[in-house]
């Protein structure tokens, strides 16, 4: 993805998961950005030593939630275990109610 998509993203993302009755400053966005995009760039860096990774050519959840756990980060690990679990229920239900 490009750099421009990326921020592109990363803004609707922002903008949809604040409530609709708050204002987000464009500083407050830029900052939120900035985070995300060295969190990535952290990920992206140890991904690419870690032994296991590159032997199977692929990051999955699991390695980046050992990333985050290595960066001194892992009490947000239950926390972002919890929302994909609540996402992919709540995906599943989506699937099943447009099946209906």
């Amino acid at each position: 993805m490009d750099p421009v998509n990326l921020q592109i993203n990363l803004e609707r993302i922002i903008q949809e998961l604040i409530p609709k009755d708050v204002k987000i400053t464009e500083e407050a966005i830029e900052f939120v950005k900035t985070l995300c995009q060295e969190l990535i760039q952290k990920i992206s860096f140890e991904s690419g030593f870690s032994h296991s990774i590159s032997l199977k050519n692929l990051l999955t959840q699991d390695d980046v939630s050992k990333i985050i756990a290595k960066s001194g980060l892992s009490r947000y690990i239950n926390e972002l275990d919890e929302e994909v679990k609540r996402n992919h229920n709540d995906e599943i239900e989506l699937e099943t109610l447009s099946k209906i």
